[in-house]
């Protein structure tokens, strides 16, 4: 969905600057509604960056009191974002029914998000004929937003101060620092890797800002620097920058052509040559030590651990819980009809938590209690030389430790396993 949330975003800044540079009817505004609902039915995560778009038009609004075409790009686009939103969720209602307000997916909560929204943008293009001077317009414009986004905040405050995924602080680090993707930017060269282009593009919108005195383009280079702030809080946020990158890129090869007409034609060449590599090869240069390093022979050698690979010796436990690696289990329940005890998802960190806990159990010639709250009846583990990340921390060896390396503990019995893939089924004895 990660992909999808971003098309959904880049169309919404598309259609926005096609409006706002006035390469687009008024009724495009509906366009952009509508991608800004796909974005919401997606992952409520696209929302910041989805109403990037909208207030970018708002901001136009404001600062083109002499265009009326915004103001009904503005009301199209509100009225279609709240149309499409409600159809979306009229569809696709939460499991706990339409009336719960869900934060983590689409709910009554971004159904009324959307008719703030719709209310802001019909208002000002009500606004838009009595309101002339910049600052008036800016004024209406933030005490409008203000009103409805009140408004909207005391309707849905139980949802917004009490969330559906509220757990303890200690169980939301252990959970979500095991989550790759959830992890901050560690270095120079991995802030080179996912946000050099971010930040080339914040670069080049804020130059044009200055140079043309353009509030609008100074937004833009706002915007740009907060996808890349995004970015190096949680690397999964980081293809947002990235894509502002390539959105900047076309932009940065139009205006090096137009100021370089009277350069010799190799010298033309070069430049655009050296602006390519900036945004398409630099970013991986850092990746040029890793094709150099030693291969590590133990993981040369190790089995390949793929999830379908153990799905035949599942297939005849259906029903059954394992307790097998939190990331071999979205593949698992998907290839075959067990059960598992938990995984990195996020409305279900207990389970998450009880997976961890069986994991680290310390060696026993007895089931762990740890072991026997997970309900599990079989184990499936890989032969690795790799610790796995779920033992951080823990001094002494746990049992997945003792199962990567093939040393079971006397009351795992093995029933099945895969040689090829290193993959091996066990029954908990009971």
């Amino acid at each position: 969905h990660h992909i999808a949330a971003v098309l959904a975003a880049t169309m919404c800044w598309g259609w926005a600057a096609r409006l706002i540079a006035g390469a687009a009817p008024p009724f495009a505004g509906i366009a952009l509604g509508v991608w800004a609902a796909v974005g919401i039915w997606f992952t409520p995560e696209s929302v910041p960056v989805t109403a990037m778009g909208l207030a970018a038009l708002g901001l136009a609004w404001i600062v083109s009191p002499h265009r009326p075409v915004i103001a009904q790009s503005l009301a199209l686009a509100g009225a279609s974002f709240a149309v499409a939103t409600t159809l979306a969720w009229l569809a696709d209602p939460p499991a706990a029914g339409l009336a719960a307000p869900d934060i983590d997916r689409l709910s009554a909560l971004f159904a009324g998000m959307a008719f703030a929204a719709a209310s802001i943008g019909v208002a000002l293009w009500l606004a838009h004929p009595f309101v002339r001077t910049v600052l008036a317009r800016a004024a209406t414009a933030c005490a409008i937003a203000l009103a409805c986004a009140a408004i909207w905040a005391w309707t849905f405050r139980d949802a917004l101060l009490r969330s559906n995924l509220a757990v303890a602080a200690e169980d939301w680090h252990v959970f979500f620092d095991f989550t790759m993707e959830m992890l901050p930017v560690a270095n120079v060269w991995q802030a080179v890797y996912y946000l050099l282009t971010g930040g080339l593009a914040a670069a080049l919108a804020g130059v044009l800002a200055v140079r043309h005195l353009s509030v609008l383009l100074g937004f833009a280079a706002i915007c740009a620097l907060a996808l890349a702030a995004a970015g190096w809080k949680h690397v999964r946020f980081a293809a947002y920058p990235e894509i502002a990158g390539a959105i900047a890129l076309p932009i940065a090869l139009t205006l090096l052509h137009r100021a370089s007409p009277a350069w010799p034609p190799i010298r033309q060449s070069l430049a655009r040559i050296a602006v390519i590599l900036l945004f398409f090869q630099v970013p991986y240069a850092v990746e040029v030590a890793g094709l150099t390093a030693t291969p590590d022979g133990n993981a040369a050698a190790a089995p390949p651990c793929k999830p379908a690979a153990a799905a035949a010796m599942l297939a005849s436990h259906p029903g059954a819980i394992v307790l097998t690696e939190a990331n071999d289990t979205p593949e698992l329940l998907y290839r075959t009809p067990i059960r598992t005890v938990g995984s990195l998802y996020h409305r279900n960190i207990p389970a998450f938590l009880r997976l961890r806990a069986a994991w680290r159990s310390a060696p026993s010639d007895t089931v762990p209690a740890a072991v026997r709250q997970t309900e599990a009846s079989l184990i499936l583990s890989c032969v690795s030389p790799r610790r796995s990340a779920v033992m951080e921390g823990l001094a002494g060896p746990g049992l997945l430790d003792q199962m990567r390396v093939n040393d079971p503990p006397a009351w795992a019995h093995r029933i099945a396993e895969n040689p090829a893939s290193g993959h091996v089924l066990y029954e908990i004895a009971r």
